[in-house]
């Protein structure tokens, strides 16, 4: 299975989807913040980010990617953020896939 590196800052959130990924078979690498996200990009196989993070937009984090070192590692926007200009914002800012909180985790799984 996949490497993914999870970036949420909300430890509740977090967990679920830490556990979620590793029944799955995944490996998660997990990081609150965009800064903490950034040397671990190097790792992961697909990123699943929020939106709202403490200290960088996720969506400035992802714009950073796309410029940079990683244009092509997929995406997938998870966020309270769940209007469809937001999501249309999301995907056409780079992310592969957006999903809105509350979410399922079988459709996360399904997605990644």
């Amino acid at each position: 299975m996949a490497t993914v590196l999870l970036v949420e800052d909300e430890p509740a959130v977090r967990l679920g989807v830490r556990l979620a990924l590793e029944r799955a078979g995944h490996r998660v690498l997990e990081a609150p913040t965009a800064v903490e996200a950034w040397p671990l990009l190097k790792e992961a196989e697909a990123v699943i980010l929020d939106w709202v993070l403490p200290d960088e937009p996720g969506i400035r984090l992802l714009e950073r990617m796309r410029q940079g070192p990683y244009p092509t590692l997929p995406v997938l926007m998870l966020t309270a953020r769940g209007e469809v200009r937001d999501r249309v914002e999301g995907l056409s800012r780079g992310a592969d896939d957006y999903l809105a909180k509350p979410f399922a985790t079988e459709e996360l799984l399904a997605r990644l």
